[in-house]
């Protein structure tokens, strides 16, 4: 039998299906068109190392990347509208989040650990860093 190495969903329906506590998964590919990712989905998912997220993307639900203690960077598209609290907790190798939206939305805690360093678009990291819970990682500019 071979380990389930990568993941990747064909429609929208598959967004909700929980994987948590796979330790098999290494690398998640949501779709474009998905439009919202459900709670815990991925939480605990200790080898996930790389995820990709469509530009569709409104929601994370809480918790979605809890624990995800191999994952070292992330990608938020402009899409994002909604970010569950603890999305990120205890991601303990996460080092670089890329947020491409140019204004910040308001979010909960989603981050308790230090040396993030938050990526934003040009122009940006000022209104970051004014941005409860956005200001916990140390903001700088994309090229």
């Amino acid at each position: 039998s071979s380990s389930l190495i990568s993941i990747s969903f064909d429609d929208a329906e598959t967004s909700k299906a929980w994987f948590i506590g796979d330790n098999t998964i290494t690398k998640v590919v949501i779709p474009e068109g998905v439009e919202e990712i459900e709670l815990d989905a991925f939480g605990k998912c200790t080898r996930l190392e790389k995820v990709f997220l469509p530009s569709t993307l409104k929601i994370l639900r809480r918790g979605v990347f809890w624990e995800c203690s191999s994952l070292k960077e992330i990608s938020l598209p402009a899409s994002l509208t909604s970010i569950g609290e603890y999305t990120f907790y205890y991601c303990t190798n996460l080092k670089h989040v890329y947020n491409y939206s140019p204004t910040p939305i308001e979010i909960p805690p989603i981050f308790n650990q230090s040396g993030i360093t938050l990526h934003v678009p040009k122009g940006a990291a000022e209104l970051y860093r004014q941005a409860n819970n956005w200001n916990r990682a140390t903001i700088v500019e994309m090229e």
